[in-house]
């Protein structure tokens, strides 16, 4: 972003802390003495960024959580790639997969750090690809930890891009299973051909990171799925324990696998308006 852009952006960000109503982009404009399209591409990239959020229903913006994230007490992102990277060398080198670590914020995926295996043949995921919140095995664990409903299911899955959408119903069996399990696994939906299985892990209140093992659909049988979902599941909760041991007298009701329970209304209606 130029220089010119980034006071623009700093000037927005201000205004939208100082107002009570969410205003629509030709208000923003109209008072920062920005002209419409200048003032609608930087929203635009604000948005992409989690500075603000975009409510699809009433057009208008709101300050987002970035900001907040960037002086959040918390591990260092370096220290937790640190403490997860070896574990992911060796479910990559076990399994035959790629192994990756994401960072989770309100409407996207951000991955942080991706091991692949030895084998010629693999899957290749670009480091820093950014994925939506509700999407593949990720989406339905994260589903759960949200608490989204049944009701909830057939908009979200329709708003995202699968080469083969899930029906709601299983994608809330999925959810249900992540529930029970502490993982979730996506067969071929999200991208044919390509399996994926994920987990959570969260601090007190918020599903914080997700980690990943991806790999061709048939390459391994159920029970090799059920193998790598439980260590994926039991990785998730032990760096959740070194990340946030202060924070785990906080946390919410959750199963004994650690996946939350029943999001509030207002986080709820929050993220569902993020799409």
């Amino acid at each position: 972003m130029a220089v010119g852009s980034l006071v623009k952006a700093i000037a927005i960000l201000r205004h939208l802390a100082g107002v009570s109503a969410a205003p629509g982009v030709n208000s923003i404009a109209r008072e920062l003495g920005l002209s419409p399209s200048s003032c609608h591409n930087i929203l635009k990239t604000l948005v992409a960024e989690e500075f603000v959020d975009f409510d699809t229903r009433t057009k208008t913006y709101s300050l987002g959580t970035g900001p907040m994230e960037l002086f959040r007490k918390g591990p260092d992102l370096h220290a937790v790639i640190e403490l997860v990277r070896p574990e992911l060398e060796a479910l990559a080198a076990e399994y035959s997969v790629t192994s990756g670590l994401w960072r989770v914020g309100d409407r996207r995926l951000h991955l942080i750090d991706v091991v692949e295996n030895d084998v010629g043949t693999r899957i290749h995921i670009a480091l820093g690809q950014r994925l939506p919140r509700y999407v593949g095995a990720m989406g339905r664990c994260l589903a759960a930890w949200d608490g989204l409903s049944r009701a909830d299911l057939p908009g979200i899955i329709g708003s995202l891009r699968w080469q083969d959408p899930p029906a709601a119903d299983a994608y809330w069996r999925d959810m249900r299973f992540a529930e029970l399990h502490g993982w979730a696994a996506d067969h071929g939906h999200y991208l044919r051909g390509v399996a994926t299985i994920a987990s959570v892990i969260a601090d007190g209140t918020t599903a914080r990171y997700c980690i990943t093992n991806t790999m061709f659909r048939d390459q391994h049988d159920e029970a090799g799925m059920s193998r790598l979902g439980d260590r994926s599941a039991r990785l998730s909760r032990e760096v959740a324990r070194r990340l946030f041991a202060d924070q785990t007298g906080s946390r919410r009701a959750t199963d004994k696998h650690g996946v939350g329970r029943g999001a509030t209304e207002e986080r709820r209606g929050r993220l569902l308006a993020a799409g």
